[in-house]
């Protein structure tokens, strides 16, 4: 919405409406190669998604023994 004058004016009407349809064709095809979780638990899900690390928050360091 606002990116839409700034674009228009670098890569006209043609670039602008192109590179829409671009990123649009681009989140068409992650949904066809990501997967999907439906219906599976979280102790159903793959040890590699769970492996990201979560920050450790000030309370839960107050917690910890």
């Amino acid at each position: 919405m606002f990116l839409f004058p700034v674009l228009n004016s670098s890569l006209g009407l043609r670039g602008t409406l192109l590179l829409t349809a671009g990123v649009s064709v681009a989140g068409m095809a992650l949904t066809f190669v990501l997967p999907e979780p439906a219906r599976r638990s979280l102790e159903d899900m793959p040890a590699s998604t769970k492996a990201i690390p979560q920050p450790l928050r000030v309370a839960d360091q107050a917690l910890s023994p």
